[in-house]
C-alpha cells in the first residue's frame, strides 16, 4: 500500500473487524446530480460512513471510542460526535473519566478555540466531581492565550458548580497585575465579587470603586476599569455624581493643548452633568469634545447623546 493510502490501513485497524465484527458503511448520498457537493477528502468521508454505520446500530464498543477519537483529530467542531455519541459511548463502557479528561487536555493544545471540547470537558468534570487539577489546566491554557473565550467562561461554570469563590479572587488580581487590560479578566472580576444572589457589602463596593480607580489611575484611557466602574455604579442605581472629582482628574471641559485628556473620563462627566437640568449645557460641551477631538470613531453615537439632551432640553 503506498503512502498515499496509508490512512485506509491506519482506519482498518481502528475498525478492527476481525474482533469486532464487520460494518457496512453508509456514504454521504448527495443525490442523482448534487449542485454543490462538499469534497471532502477520501478518508474523512470513509471514517464518517462508518462512523454512520456504528450510530444507525446503537454500537457501543471500544472501536466506537477508537472512531471518534480519530474522527475528532480530523474535526474537532463535529460536535454530533463528541455529545450525542461519544458521550454516551463512554458512560455506557463506565470509561475512566480522568484519562478522557486528560485526553481532552492534549487536543486542548492543539484546539483551544474549539466550542465543542469545552463543552464536552463541562460534561465530563461535571461527572468526575473533582476540580483540583482544572485551575492548573486553565492557567496554562491562559497562560497561552489571556483572552480565550472559552476558558473564561468555562471557569465561571466551574467556580459556580464546585463552589470555588474563595480561591478566585487573589487569583485574579495576579491576573490583573500582569495584564491591566485584559477586558476578559475584568469582565470575570465583576462576576466573581457581584455574582446575582449574591449579597455584596457596601465596604466591599467601595474596596471595588477604588481598586477601579487605582486602576485608572496607572492607565487613564483603559476603558476596562472604566466600564467595570460604571458596571457596579448601573448594578446598584448608584449616583454617578459624587465621581466627578475624580474624573475632572482626567478631563476637562476646557483642556489646553498640552492636557492629556481620557476619553473614558470625558464620558463620565458627560453622564454626570447630564443628570441635573442645569448643567445640561456642560453634558453637551463634553459630547462636543468627543466628537471633535478624542473619539471621533464614534461620532454618531455622540450625536444622538445630544439629541437625547436637546429632547430632555425642550420637555424642561
Amino acid at each position: 500500500m503506498d503512502a498515499s493510502n496509508s490512512w485506509k490501513l491506519e482506519l482498518h485497524e481502528i475498525l478492527d473487524f476481525d474482533n469486532e465484527g464487520a460494518l457496512e458503511p453508509v456514504f454521504q448520498d448527495e443525490g442523482v446530480d448534487p449542485i454543490a457537493p462538499i469534497a471532502y477528502p477520501p478518508y474523512y468521508s470513509e471514517a464518517m460512513a462508518y462512523l454512520k454505520a456504528v450510530m444507525i446500530k446503537e454500537e457501543m464498543s471500544e472501536r466506537a471510542m477508537r472512531l471518534t477519537a480519530y474522527i475528532i483529530n480530523m474535526n474537532p467542531a463535529h460536535y454530533t460526535i463528541w455529545l450525542a455519541y461519544r458521550m454516551k459511548v463512554l458512560i455506557n463502557l463506565k470509561k475512566d473519566l480522568l484519562q478522557e479528561l486528560l485526553w481532552v487536555e492534549q487536543l486542548s493544545k492543539l484546539h483551544p478555540k474549539s466550542y465543542q471540547l469545552w463543552h464536552y470537558r463541562q460534561f465530563l468534570m461535571d461527572m468526575y466531581g473533582d476540580p483540583s487539577m482544572e485551575l492548573n489546566f486553565l492557567a496554562e491554557v491562559l497562560q497561552k492565550d489571556s483572552k480565550n473565550y472559552h476558558a473564561w467562561s468555562y471557569r465561571q461554570w466551574l467556580t459556580e458548580r464546585f463552589n470555588l469563590w474563595d480561591v478566585e479572587l487573589p487569583y485574579i488580581d495576579l491576573f490583573l497585575k500582569q495584564d491591566i487590560r485584559n477586558n476578559s479578566a475584568w469582565n470575570y472580576r465583576f462576576y466573581i465579587v457581584f455574582r446575582d444572589h449574591h449579597y455584596v457589602s457596601d465596604d466591599t463596593m467601595k474596596k471595588e470603586i477604588e481598586y477601579c480607580k487605582d486602576a485608572i489611575a496607572f492607565s487613564p484611557q483603559n476603558s476596562s476599569p472604566w466600564l467595570y466602574l460604571r458596571g457596579i455604579l448601573e448594578k446598584y442605581n448608584q449616583n454617578f455624581s459624587f465621581l466627578e472629582p475624580f474624573c475632572l482628574q482626567y478631563a476637562s471641559l476646557n483642556p489646553n493643548e498640552n492636557q492629556q485628556m481620557s476619553s473614558e473620563a470625558l464620558e463620565f462627566l458627560a453622564d454626570i452633568y447630564s443628570l441635573n437640568d442645569t448643567s445640561i449645557k456642560d453634558a453637551k460641551k463634553a459630547l462636543q469634545l468627543l466628537i471633535d477631538k478624542y473619539d471621533t470613531i464614534r461620532k454618531k453615537y455622540w450625536e444622538y447623546k445630544i439629541l437625547l439632551l436637546d429632547r430632555k432640553d425642550d420637555n424642561i
